[in-house]
């Protein structure tokens, strides 16, 4: 298998964007939903792993919601942006 971490720095800058296509937002917001439906209240103390966070794009929205996230993520670049974000 060969690793992925080349393909995604070269997504990082622009990664988000890939989410404004209709069918790609869809998929992104269905699967949100049904991740956020399962969480219930934040638990203090314990955190969530989002493992391959990416940019930072669910992690943002987890500390939204009020959990306390660690982000593992393996792509440089996109450690990067999330960083950033």
């Amino acid at each position: 298998m060969r690793s992925s971490i080349a393909l995604y720095d070269a997504l990082a800058d622009d990664y988000d964007a890939h989410f404004d296509v209709p069918h790609r937002h869809a998929y992104d917001e269905l699967s949100w939903r049904s991740v956020a439906a399962r969480l219930g209240s934040p638990t203090p103390g314990r955190p969530l792993v989002d493992a391959g966070c990416g940019v930072g794009r669910w992690a943002e929205r987890l500390i939204a919601l009020g959990h306390e996230v660690v982000g593992i993520e393996q792509a440089p670049r996109m450690i990067d942006a999330a960083r950033a974000r």
